[in-house]
């Protein structure tokens, strides 16, 4: 499913708990624990000339007979990483929550008050997802999480979290065709990204059809409420384009 999503942010260097009772307050709702893993893919040079399997997928089983030439996420000439993620919150067990397979888009160039850009996504929700993305010509480059708390606020998704990165021998695998899942480290075991303990607030929006200029305004006009709600709070700002250019840089 293709959406657009519309995004400000916040680095917040300390007062993280007093942050997490005053969204809570303004969501009317208690901080729900979330944890997002995170696996890239990037394409390999030689790309399976055919595809002849089966793959259980939303919506239901289908059989997959296609000649690719290229990757999926090729388009115009520029070549996406693709992602699969996997959400647990509250005191579900990762291990068993489904995985999404995720496109992100580089976002507008458009100058706004928000950074949007576009956002492909399908849920695995049955077989091997890891050789699914790998008969698409991808194989595993590296993993991280998003380790955190999120709100609803209206539309808007809150999600006030840390990056974490694994231990080493959690890559060990990187760049090898007939990659398996690899094995979840404790939570105890990732290093954070900011050694200075710092989080990130993130407002997402998603809008449904980014081609509606109307249903864009409304989400932008939802993103500039929440930041100037949590003006003196936090400085909710654009997220910097190029930081989120998932395109492979070639070599």
């Amino acid at each position: 499913m293709g959406v657009s999503e519309l995004l400000l942010s916040a680095i917040v260097p300390d007062r993280h708990d007093q942050l997490l009772r005053i969204l809570a307050g303004v969501s009317a709702m208690p901080p729900t624990p979330t944890t997002e893993r995170h696996l890239i893919f990037a394409p390999v040079r030689e790309i399976p000339a055919r595809i002849n399997e089966r793959y259980n997928h939303v919506g239901g089983t289908q059989d997959v007979t296609a000649v690719r030439r290229r990757p999926l996420g090729t388009e115009n000439g520029d070549i996406w990483y693709v992602q699969l993620v996997q959400t647990a919150e509250g005191e579900e067990e990762g291990s068993t929550c489904p995985w999404e397979m995720v496109i992100y888009d580089l976002p507008d160039a458009v100058k706004r008050p928000v950074t949007a850009r576009g956002v492909d996504r399908m849920l695995l929700s049955e077989g091997d997802a890891v050789r699914h993305v790998e008969s698409l010509g991808y194989r595993y480059k590296c993993q991280y999480m998003l380790h955190g708390h999120r709100f609803v606020y209206n539309n808007l998704l809150l999600f006030l979290h840390r990056i974490l990165l694994p231990p080493d021998a959690a890559n060990s695998n990187e760049g090898q065709l007939g990659f398996r899942e690899p094995p979840l480290p404790r939570i105890e075991d990732f290093m954070a990204l900011d050694a200075s303990g710092a989080h990130i607030l993130l407002s997402s929006c998603y809008v449904a059809d980014g081609n509606k200029p109307e249903l864009i305004a409304r989400g932008v006009k939802e993103q500039m409420a929440f930041k100037e709600l949590m003006k003196g709070i936090v400085d909710m700002l654009p997220v910097e384009r190029l930081a989120l250019d998932t395109r492979v840089k070639p070599v």
